[in-house]
């Protein structure tokens, strides 16, 4: 017959209740701590990212007008220079007859004109060319007003104007013309 202990469990058993006990209070502690750590790296990734989400966000919503904005500024952007889709040696071939037309235009004998090598800068080439023209004062005044709607535009680099002197009859007054040369500057903008 066995008896039966009213005592309570044995030495042998209280030492590995409390053995499986602490275990599970380290192992609980172990979790915690790193559930608590795994928390800590969220929310410093939540933190850094929370700035990138918003500005995208903001992207998102002013994507409308960003867009036309865009589209504004390159328009804008066709009267100061040539796009990236003209080709440079086209470009400073139209550039050079449009200047070489508005001399004419305005009355001025133009007695020739050069192209310069391309000068190529980080974002876009600078495309400049050089005339020589005969005229009077009221053509070189048309000529400053016509270059000022010229587009894209046409930077004066360098203007040298000198009067010329033309034998005119005792009884005629002499003419004022000038013998201009000029430097001409223009930009064309380079692919992205």
């Amino acid at each position: 017959m066995t008896q039966r202990s009213d005592r309570g469990p044995g030495k042998d058993g209280v030492f590995t209740l409390v053995h499986l006990m602490s275990a599970l209070l380290v192992s609980g502690f172990v979790m915690a701590a790193a559930v608590t750590l795994q928390w800590q790296r969220y929310e410093s990734v939540l933190e850094s990212a929370a700035p990138r989400i918003a500005r995208l966000s903001g992207m998102l919503e002013a994507r409308d007008a960003i867009a036309a904005a865009l589209e504004e500024s390159r328009a804008a952007a066709g009267r100061y220079a040539y796009p990236a889709s003209v080709d440079a040696a086209r470009a400073a071939s139209d550039f050079q007859t449009r200047v070489r037309e508005v001399f004419q235009s305005s009355g001025m004998n133009v007695a020739g004109s050069q192209q310069f090598p391309i000068r190529p800068g980080e974002s876009y080439d600078e495309i400049s060319m050089s005339v020589s023209v005969v005229g009077t004062l009221p053509q070189l005044n048309a000529v400053l007003t016509r270059l000022q709607h010229l587009a894209p535009v046409a930077m004066v680099e360098q203007l040298r104007i000198q009067p010329v002197f033309v034998a005119t009859a005792v009884d005629q007054k002499p003419s004022q013309t000038l013998s201009i040369q000029a430097r001409f500057v223009t930009i064309r903008m380079r692919g992205a």
